[in-house]
């Protein structure tokens, strides 16, 4: 085999490490309020929920939002703003917790 094959072979491997990866990172679960019940975290009805290798963020309306630190860090994306996380009504001044989306996350990675 010349050293043309072997760079052309290598080339192949990496776009299709390279593609499994976009691939891995673009899907995602959609989750709705009626998954959740009362604790549902966002003011908004549905979102998609992905997780890559510990990074937990959801998409809502197309952008983007870190659920946890290895989001923020790995993906550098922003933290979820408080207009889409809903308040709790329990306890005045807080917000319901995103602890339970962030576990999801995590079982689909």
């Amino acid at each position: 085999m010349g050293v043309r094959a072997v760079v052309v072979r290598a080339w192949i491997v990496a776009f299709a490490i390279v593609a499994a990866l976009l691939v891995s990172c673009a899907s995602g679960e959609e989750i709705t309020r009626s998954d959740y019940g009362e604790d549902w975290p966002l003011t908004v009805a549905q979102a998609q929920l992905h997780c890559n290798r510990d990074a937990v963020w959801v998409t809502i309306e197309g952008d983007d939002y870190a659920l946890n630190g290895w989001a923020q860090t790995l993906r550098k994306l922003p933290p979820l703003p408080r207009s889409l996380w809903r308040d709790n009504p329990a306890i005045p001044g807080s917000k319901i917790d995103v602890g339970t989306l962030i576990d999801d996350g995590l079982a689909l990675c």
